[in-house]
């Protein structure tokens, strides 16, 4: 085709006043930092002298080195929750050790060391957190009669900020005690896995006192507990479990419909929902807590443990056996494979088996990850295993609230929550409690030593006043519920929420729904209605209400709604899916958001697959290409290849394809990445016929098609290759950018760096949390998009912050703007967003 004179001026043209634009509306206005991130990161980001390629190679070592000095500092004792030898109490905590050891042998000996306790050794087990809960329990439960005052007493903070007392309390031992379960597992990975955990036969008298036990089942009676509750609206005063674990076979066999018939259970774990709803669907019962209707959407979640990589992938090959087995003769089977699970699919409401690509040396590892308390629970097709903060969710009928539900990590001991599963859980019963001694700390923190970094609000009153919190929140809820019922004409007509692209919900919502009396038509909201696209933090949840308390109780206001019978809840639209793409998010999850009930098709779901592949190929190229050279942008489209997802209807089929990232990676870092790897194809020789980079194109930085085959898809091989992945991830989506932030784009790898840092747990729990409590949950109103459309914020909040984005348009941050100040230190130049920049 003739050139074009007058077109390829208009291009130009164009392609500048995009720039300008970008610049304007897109641009970071600080190298923003998660909070989350290890505070060497954070300190390593902060330096202006790195370019991409150094700042990647240092915080890959950085990492490294943390993670193998805390090895070794656990292996040494170095972090050990007991009183040491030789302060008070020292025989005491001794003794607390060898019963302990005792137990080692035989987990089931509890009669022979309660025999060798008594009523000041009961005393002292408040502090010997090495004690196995089961043994615990069992002593408390013995001697407890003799000093009834001290049974489970909790002392509430006074108005002097005095810290909490927690010398008898359970919920404070639970989280000291999983301190050395998970030290345990790392200083000696082969102990007895067992020792530790809760099961249903044996000792469960003891675990669970307060409890009857009858034939078909066991009804454990809730007492009240304290601290600062909420979510918990649908709370049972009791609660009913299987008796035993043949009892929880039979249940698992019925809520799985025979689904893992067959199966070899060595080396198998099932943990989760399925497991879990087992667990409580009992017979016998006239008022039944748990039905099998409320689980019947829950995947059956399957961890491979103790085996390496090719012997895992028998393992998954036999699974897929077992799946297909158990299906009708012409039921349809999808095969689904992504860089952390591997889904088999057939027609609702038959069970999604999702296998997860970690590999686990234990269950005791599996369940210490897992995020809320009442989900840690699994089956290794004998017995059933729960960790003592699970047994004691059971008990009160609340999740504990600790800071790794929102800084956790997948790859660490523990991972992070989501929203979704926060509200799901409630909805099941399950409320959240924040204990008393993160309630005194909030008394005892000076809200303005809190760096600024953590953006806290002080116009408002006091920052750390929770129900100054909880007040805000609901005023804003109930603002936004006003407006929206003024625009559907007080719910009788619904204005359709606006989702983008990647999401591909239920349309069971989409019409206002009659109450459960019939008598009139409720209006029908979603929790992405509480946000805006502009609502986005720089914490690993991004646009997840969990990060901060104000924009969490925004959230459990519209639950709350629900439960006085106001609205209904669309559970499926939230801001996280509603406004980004969810392959942000580090969870398993990271399949394209889709509905699972009466409504799902497979050919439907393909066909979302293959588009989303498509649309990272135009992703994986320099976005300036797109405007200003597309001749060489079609040229590198050619080279670029990804498959971020695999669909096929058998497991040979999608095992004979590699997941394939394209990425631009700095020349430096994939030399450094080469050498890495090669030290560890050296201790993994296995993984040694994985080409996990392959550079495509050489140019100011290098095309990179990083490859998993079925042995690098695995998690949890090498801890080297796991942090290189993390930082891969890091380049892909800093990478993504629109247009005119190419010139940023080292500030968007910090940031994605920040996020995406594997983090054991915070540094300081109770400042975190303090933090986390007076973060302000960011501006909002004006003329900013939310589910609703344009104008429906500017109703809400006339003119609350319009005039305020405006006149701070053109101001950086202090000490951010392109000429970087000589020197930087984390008080003055680490900034968390204003919530009103992009991704």
């Amino acid at each position: 085709m003739a050139a074009n004179p007058e077109l390829e001026s208009a291009l130009t043209s164009f392609a500048e006043a995009s720039q300008e634009f970008f610049d304007a509306s897109w641009r970071p206005k600080a190298t923003v930092i998660a909070v989350a991130a290890p505070s060497a990161i954070r300190k390593l980001l902060l330096r202006q002298d790195l370019d991409a390629d150094e700042l990647a190679i240092e915080a890959h070592k950085l990492q490294m080195e943390t993670y193998t000095n805390n090895v070794q500092a656990i292996k040494n004792g170095g972090d050990d929750p007991t009183p040491q030898v030789g302060s008070v109490g020292s025989l005491f905590d001794t003794a607390a050790k060898k019963l302990g050891k005792l137990l080692e042998d035989d987990p089931e000996n509890v009669d022979a060391v309660a025999s060798l306790v008594n009523p000041s050794i009961a005393r002292a087990t408040w502090k010997w957190f090495t004690l196995p809960y089961p043994v615990f329990c069992s002593i408390q439960a013995k001697f407890i009669s003799a000093e009834p005052e001290r049974k489970r007493v909790h002392v509430e903070p006074d108005a002097s900020g005095k810290e909490a007392d927690v010398s008898t309390s359970v919920d404070h031992w639970i989280l000291k005690n999983e301190e050395w379960l998970r030290n345990r597992r790392i200083s000696d990975p082969a102990a007895n896995w067992r020792v530790g955990l809760v099961g249903l036969d044996g000792m469960s008298n003891d675990v669970w006192s307060v409890s009857e036990l009858g034939e078909t089942y066991r009804k454990i009676t809730r007492a009240p507990v304290d601290g600062f509750m909420f979510l918990d609206a649908r709370k049972a005063a009791h609660i009913y479990i299987q008796p035993n674990a043949q009892r929880f076979k039979d249940s698992f066999e019925r809520l799985t419909s025979g689904q893992l018939k067959g199966l070899d259970w060595s080396n198998i774990f099932v943990a989760g929902g399925s497991v879990l709803g087992s667990l409580l669907c009992v017979d016998g019962v006239e008022d039944p807590i748990n039905t099998p209707k409320q689980w019947e959407s829950s995947d059956i979640d399957v961890y491979i443990y103790g085996l390496d990589p090719e012997e895992a992938n028998k393992k998954v090959h036999h699974l897929f056996d077992v799946f297909k087995a158990n299906l009708p003769a012409d039921a349809p089977v999808l095969v689904v494979r992504n860089t952390k699970t591997i889904s088999f699919i057939s027609n609702y409401p038959t069970r999604r088996f999702q296998i997860i690509l970690k590999l686990c040396p234990s269950p005791a590892e599996i369940l210490l990850n897992f995020d809320l308390d009442i989900c840690a629970v699994g089956f290794d097709g004998t017995e059933v295993y729960m960790l003592p903060r699970a047994a004691r969710a059971l008990e009160t009928g609340y999740n504990v609230w600790t800071m790794e539900m929102v800084q956790g990590h997948y790859l660490g001991t523990r991972r992070a929550s989501q929203e979704q599963r926060v509200f799901k859980y409630a909805d099941k019963g399950y409320g959240i409690r924040i204990l008393p001694h993160y309630l005194a700390a909030l008394k005892a923190v000076d809200a303005t030593s809190i760096p600024k970094y953590y953006g806290i609000n002080f116009e408002e009153g006091d920052p750390l006043n929770l129900q100054s919190h909880v007040n805000e929140a609901r005023k804003y809820f109930d603002t936004v519920f006003r407006v929206y019922m003024k625009w559907t004409k007080n719910g009788e007509t619904i204005k359709p929420h606006y989702v983008l692209g990647a999401w591909s919900g239920s349309q069971k919502y989409d019409q206002n729904s009659k109450s459960k009396q019939g008598q009139k038509r409720l209006p029908v909201l979603s929790h992405a209605l509480l946000d805006t696209d502009e609502q986005i933090t720089s914490e690993p949840l991004r646009r997840g209400c969990l990060t901060g308390f104000e924009l969490l109780y925004r959230h459990v206001a519209l639950w709350e709604a629900q439960e006085q019978g106001r609205l209904i809840i669309r559970p499926d639209v939230w801001a996280s899916t509603t406004y980004e793409e969810v392959y942000f998010s580090n969870s398993y999850n990271d399949l394209p958001q889709y509905a699972w009930d009466e409504t799902f098709s497979i050919k439907d779901f393909v066909d979302r697959v293959e588009k989303f592949n498509e649309s990272q190929v135009s992703a994986a190229c320099p976005s300036d290409l797109r405007w200003s050279n597309q001749k060489r942008y079609d040229e590198l489209s050619e080279k670029i290849v990804v498959r971020r997802i695999i669909c096929g209807s058998t497991l040979d089929e999608v095992f004979a394809k590699d997941i394939v990232i394209s990425v631009w990676i700095p020349r430096k870092f994939v030399d450094y990445m080469s050498t890495v790897l090669k030290e560890v194809y050296k201790d993994h020789p296995t993984l040694a016929k994985s080409e996990i980079i392959r550079s495509v194109e050489d140019d100011i930085e290098v095309l990179c098609h990083i490859t998993l085959d079925t042995i690098a898809m695995w998690q949890q091989i090498d801890r080297r290759v796991d942090e290189l992945l993390e930082l891969v991830w890091s380049f892909v989506f800093a990478n993504q950018g629109p247009a005119g932030e190419s010139r940023h784009k080292l500030k968007l790898l910090k940031r994605q760096i920040s996020r995406r840092t594997a983090r054991s747990r915070a540094e300081d729990e109770l400042l975190s949390f303090a933090s986390w409590v007076a973060r302000d949950p960011g501006p909002i109103g004006g003329e900013n998009y939310g589910a609703m459309g344009q104008g429906f914020w500017s109703e809400c909040f006339p003119g609350s912050d319009a005039e305020q984005e405006e006149d701070g348009m053109d101001q950086d941050n202090e000490g951010d703007d392109d000429n970087e100040p000589e020197e930087d230190t984390a008080e003055d130049s680490e900034y968390v967003d204003s919530q009103g920049e992009r991704d």
